[in-house]
This record gives C-alpha cells, sequence and structure tokens, in this order.
C-alpha cells in the first residue's frame, strides 16, 4: 500500500494556504495545536527546513529541504540528491532552540534548533510556527522550552 504523503505544518505554508486561512478566519495558534495533537496521535507533518553545513563543508548557505515529523522523530531531507538525509531521534540529543540571526544567512521568519549528541551536532531552521512541533517530536512538552 502506498504511504500517504503528509500534511503541511502550520508555518509551512503556500499562497493558497494563505487565501485558505485569510477566507476561513483560522487562527494560527488552533493550526499548531492541531498538528501537534494530529503529530501524537501517529500521523506525519511536512516542515520546511534549512540545514546548516559542517564547518568542512564549503558552502555557506544553509541547505534547502524539508523535515518529515512524526511522534518520536525528525528526518530530513534535502533538496538535492547529494545531501545525505540523516534521522533525529527523540531523547538521544540535548536540544536547545535561538532566533535567526544576520550570520545564520537564513531566512528572518525561522527559528533555529540546535541538537547536540556527544562532539556531533546538528542545526536546522524551521518557520517560526512549526518550531514547537518539532521540539515536542524530539520529546519535549509543549512550551516547557526556553
Amino acid at each position: 500500500m502506498k504511504q500517504k504523503k503528509p500534511r503541511r505544518a502550520a508555518g509551512t505554508r503556500t499562497a493558497s494556504d494563505v487565501l485558505r486561512d485569510f477566507v476561513t478566519l483560522r487562527r494560527m495558534s488552533d493550526k499548531r495545536r492541531s498538528d501537534i495533537e494530529a503529530m501524537q496521535q501517529g500521523e506525519h507533518r511536512w516542515v520546511k527546513c534549512y540545514f546548516k553545513p559542517r564547518d568542512d563543508e564549503s558552502r555557506r548557505q544553509w541547505k534547502p529541504g524539508h523535515l518529515d515529523v512524526s511522534a518520536g522523530e525528525l528526518r530530513w531531507e534535502g533538496s538535492s540528491r547529494r545531501w545525505e538525509p540523516f534521522t533525529l531521534r527523540a531523547g538521544e540529543w540535548a536540544t536547545s532552540t535561538r532566533n535567526v540571526t544576520r550570520q545564520d544567512h537564513v531566512y528572518s521568519y525561522c527559528r533555529v534548533i540546535k541538537c547536540v549528541q556527544g562532539s556531533e551536532a546538528r542545526e536546522f531552521a524551521v518557520p517560526r510556527p512549526d518550531a514547537e512541533l518539532c521540539l515536542v517530536a524530539l520529546g519535549y512538552e509543549p512550551h516547557s522550552y526556553g
């Protein structure tokens, strides 16, 4: 049986999503809450994501791609086949979050999530409304992060 494509998360919107939300007057907080509830019930969500290149890479710009968000893990896939996908599982990474800075070279509407495991660190930027969804998938309680 073919797996159904995950729905876009609240902050990963297209122009048609913005128009639909304007017409129906659906609040962003309601959409974020419904995304978290759906994920906790086993559904997947698709989140636009920019992955920070490692220090040994010559690339300065963050790599575009998306996260497949499910309960207990995030799976990143880049928009280029040259970039290896990776999976972050809940409980295996120390996680922190921060606002985007000018040095990040990524869109200001994003929030940066940093995951550290030993000497390995992964940083990625997601739209602000989707940051909580990603953190909940990694094992945080809603609104329990700084």
